[in-house]
């Protein structure tokens, strides 16, 4: 999880969510906010993931798919909110997460190899 959230408010979203994410950077450890692309570098050197090895899920389009789309990661827009935006920016765009696992597969196939 990529946040623009500290790490305070972050734990104790996740405490309510109940949802163990297996990597998190926030605002703090970025030492930036989104859009500057400092979360997503530190996401990579920090987890040693490749850019080929991950898809950005996001639901912002100026925070989330515009810097991963200059970083050239992988991405999928969930456009929940209708949002104004060109869509191509995004490898898919869906109206919510009910086939995140799915359209995630799709995507890293057709585009990571």
């Amino acid at each position: 999880m990529l946040t623009n959230c500290d790490r305070v408010v972050i734990g104790e979203t996740q405490r309510r969510l109940q949802v163990q994410f297996d990597a998190i950077v926030t605002a703090e450890d970025a030492g930036a906010y989104k859009p500057a692309h400092h979360h997503f570098e530190h996401f990579e050197k920090s987890l040693g993931v490749t850019r080929d090895r991950w898809v950005h899920v996001a639901q912002s389009y100026f925070h989330d798919m515009v810097p991963a789309g200059e970083l050239d990661i992988t991405r999928v827009w969930i456009n929940r909110l209708h949002a104004s935006g060109d869509p191509s920016i995004a490898h898919a765009v869906r109206p919510d997460l009910s086939d995140l696992a799915a359209t995630v597969n799709d995507v890293h196939q057709k585009y990571n190899g």
